[in-house]
């Protein structure tokens, strides 16, 4: 899925493990030198778009694993949702300031990216009403 200045997602069977019991999956874990999973959302076809803190990376993970790494023009991807009209868009936040130490933040720092072409849309959300 090559876009206009992107390079071509990648999967690395070593970035994530899961492992499956009888009774769960345990947690799926990051690889990497502080890199944590952040912002989360669902794709209709039960996928997880999760971004990986301080690695310029979104992950879509599945009940099998990770079965995409898209790399990012920005190290830390905070928070990630679907928009549009068909939600066949993903949107991706970054965070505001720099989480590794120096003294400013990075140029990249509170951008908002779209993404298209994935394939994939997101879920709808659920509308309620509070009652007062």
């Amino acid at each position: 899925m090559a876009r206009a200045g992107w390079s071509a997602p990648e999967f690395s069977p070593s970035s994530f493990e899961h492992r499956r019991t009888a009774e769960a999956i345990e947690p799926i874990g990051v690889h990497g030198r502080g890199q944590c999973p952040d912002g989360a959302t669902a794709d209709t076809d039960n996928g997880v778009w999760s971004c990986v803190l301080r690695s310029g990376k979104l992950a879509r993970l599945t009940d099998i694993g990770a079965d995409r790494i898209v790399d990012l023009p920005m190290a830390n991807p905070s928070d990630v949702a679907f928009g549009a009209r068909d939600l066949d868009r993903l949107f991706v936040a970054s965070i505001a300031v720099d989480l590794r130490g120096r003294a400013g933040p990075v140029p990249e720092a509170g951008r908002l990216l779209a993404l298209g072409n994935l394939g994939v849309s997101g879920r709808a959300e659920s509308r309620f009403r509070l009652q007062q």
